[in-house]
């Protein structure tokens, strides 16, 4: 039987990986990511009172037009780094381990220009979860997407995410989306709860790690 502490540990750390793609797609008409400026004028003023006070804010509890969210949940992140960086950083998969002490291992099985295929685990407890992940990456656009390689098999069901970085004044707004199915042996209601409780803290150390340029640890 799964404890419900590993669910909310491990549940935090896959959330950051764990998305469904944005219903808009944040591009501008050339190609590019649109400004984090035009972006944000369509959120309400506290969102970007807590964007300003912590640097990320997660969206759920502020869905004003009462639709549905679905299993995933959104967030936005502002990072202190030029969006160039900020894409470099989250694209390199092999660097996962320096900000997240839940990953056990990370080994690299393909290396393309645009896209990686990894094998990782992560250890709590007594349990080793592993799954094959392919990254995914569009730099014009400042989009990084990710998701399970049906290739191989893995010990969680749906896992896929995708990043949307947009240039701002003073850094990046990164836009993220996430989605995760542990399958049926775990109640919905509790991915649910550990999503919510753990999603904050999962994307502060990765927003650490990324403004400091990769030399933040946990």
């Amino acid at each position: 039987m799964i404890r419900p502490l590993f669910v909310l540990l491990l549940a935090g750390w896959w959330l950051v990986h764990a998305a469904a793609v944005w219903a808009e797609t944040g591009v501008g008409a050339p190609g590019g990511p649109l400004p984090a400026r035009q972006v944000l004028a369509s959120y309400p003023p506290e969102i970007h009172h807590e964007l300003s006070r912590r640097g990320l804010v997660v969206l759920n509890r502020y869905d004003r037009h009462g639709q549905s969210l679905g299993e995933g949940m959104r967030a936005l992140v502002h990072f202190e780094r030029p969006l160039p960086e900020v894409f470099d950083l989250l694209r390199a998969t092999q660097r996962q381990r320096e900000y997240r002490p839940e990953l056990h291992r990370v080994v690299l099985l393909e290396n393309g220009n645009a896209s990686r295929v990894d094998r990782q685990q992560i250890r709590m407890a007594l349990l080793t979860v592993g799954f094959h992940l392919r990254t995914q990456w569009q730099r014009e656009a400042g989009r990084v997407h990710w998701a399970l390689d049906p290739r191989y098999e893995h010990d969680v069901q749906r896992l896929e995410g995708d990043w949307q970085l947009h240039p701002g004044d003073s850094g990046t707004l990164g836009r993220l989306r996430t989605r995760v199915e542990f399958g049926p042996a775990i109640p919905r209601w509790l991915q649910s709860q550990a999503a919510s409780a753990s999603l904050p803290r999962t994307l502060d150390r990765l927003r650490r790690w990324v403004n400091s340029g990769g030399t933040w640890r946990p």
